[in-house]
């Protein structure tokens, strides 16, 4: 899947990364939505890749969990899917 306003791709792996992160920094849900302005139910369908976040809304999750988006959404084109 890819945002409309960029061509990050953002899917399943991606949403892991943010969990992974998220857990790493002993943050729940709750605290990292506060951080950064959201309701934990956002973060929760984020995680879960029921909901793509907007670009700014991914460079608050970045910025909150200090890793550079290429860490937490990478491309695609990165990886080997064979």
């Amino acid at each position: 899947m890819t945002t409309n306003s960029s061509n990050i791709e953002i899917g399943g792996e991606v949403m892991n990364n943010v969990k992974h992160f998220r857990k790493m920094r002993n943050l729940t849900s709750k605290q990292l939505a506060a951080l950064i302005g959201l309701s934990p139910s956002y973060i929760y369908f984020i995680e879960t890749d029921q909901r793509n976040p907007t670009i700014s809304v991914a460079i608050k999750i970045a910025e909150a969990l200090n890793e550079s988006l290429d860490t937490l959404f990478p491309s695609k084109k990165h990886h080997n899917y064979e």
